[in-house]
């Protein structure tokens, strides 16, 4: 009996297919199975090639001692790679190995025969086809656009929105999902569960149409129009997602006349790497940003930013000067 044990291996001595010697291979026998303890296993390992892959046509099969009949032939066509093994894991089992009555071992050797062929047109050679299937756009829906459907035809719906006149019907298990302050509100004594109801308020009609659509979708129509209004519904509900969409949509659109208006929504809602970077844009822009309306509010009702701007730019200028004066 062969001292190896489950997935253990004897490897054969290397072999050629071609005159160069250049393509290398090997056979490896496991005596205790490769994937099942009753089978013995036999894969074929590309070496060396000169190319990293060659397709082939292989045939496995066992030399009968007596008459060099083959028996327990084994047939299959793969794309060998460098150092990737392929072929019968599951080859021959042991006991019709063991068994007298096969005739298979002789001084209890196995002799394995190997024959590759690798057919011309496909030598070093890898398939590039260009295959195309015609695929109704019916069946190409994504996960987003059934949601959409779900969200707009009211199916299955087990809670209402409601937004002073408006009523909207929503999914508990989405809204929880996707907003940790809806979760919280449905996992806590839910004041107005008969009812199925949660209230909304402080936040326009068209921005919580909006908001919903993006719980639902990851997408919301306008954005770029209402960009603070999402901002701020996005921080109350917690949708990080839609809060970080809201902000690279700020950074994008930046002007002179929207800086001080981002600038404000970054403060009031925390947003710390976008206010510092909307302050560096304001300072650097000051000359067309001080016009705006939105910096005619910030310097009446919020007179701290620009202290706070001014103590920026007043220290940028004393290292110019000390840098200057080296």
């Amino acid at each position: 009996l062969r001292p190896e044990d489950f997935r253990q291996e004897l490897a054969s001595p290397i072999f050629y297919t071609d005159d160069e010697k250049s393509d290398q291979w090997s056979l490896k026998l496991y005596p205790r199975g490769e994937i099942d303890r009753d089978f013995i296993s036999v894969l074929l390992t590309l070496v060396a090639a000169k190319k990293p892959e060659i397709f082939v046509q292989c045939e496995l099969s066992i030399l009968e001692p007596n008459n060099n009949a083959k028996s327990c032939m084994q047939k299959f066509c793969h794309r060998y790679k460098l150092g990737s093994p392929f072929g019968c894991k599951n080859f021959l089992s042991r006991d019709d190995l063991l068994s007298p009555a096969n005739n298979l071992l002789k001084d209890d050797c196995l002799t394995i025969c190997c024959i590759i062929n690798i057919p011309l047109n496909t030598v070093h050679t890898s398939s590039t086809h260009d295959l195309r299937l015609q695929i109704d756009n019916s069946r190409k829906r994504r996960l987003g656009d059934d949601f959409r459907m779900v969200l707009r035809e009211n199916k299955w719906s087990d809670v209402q929105i409601i937004v002073g006149q408006r009523k909207y019907h929503a999914h508990r298990v989405i809204l929880a999902s996707r907003s940790p302050v809806f979760a919280k509100i449905f996992n806590k004594d839910w004041k107005e569960q008969k009812q199925s109801v949660v209230h909304i308020n402080g936040i326009a009609d068209e921005i919580v149409k909006g908001m919903l659509q993006f719980i639902y979708t990851d997408t919301v129509n306008e954005l770029e129009d209402r960009v603070v209004d999402y901002f701020a519904a996005a921080k109350k509900y917690k949708l990080a997602p839609l809060e970080v969409k809201c902000e690279e949509i700020m950074l994008e659109m930046v002007n002179d006349q929207t800086a001080a208006d981002y600038l404000l929504a970054a403060e009031l809602f925390g947003a710390t790497d976008l206010k510092e970077q909307l302050i560096q844009y304001i300072i650097k822009n000051m000359a067309g940003v001080i016009h705006s309306e939105g910096y005619k509010k910030l310097a009446a009702n919020y007179s701290h930013l620009v202290f706070e701007m001014l103590e920026i730019q007043t220290k940028t200028l004393q290292k110019m000067l000390r840098d200057f004066s080296k």
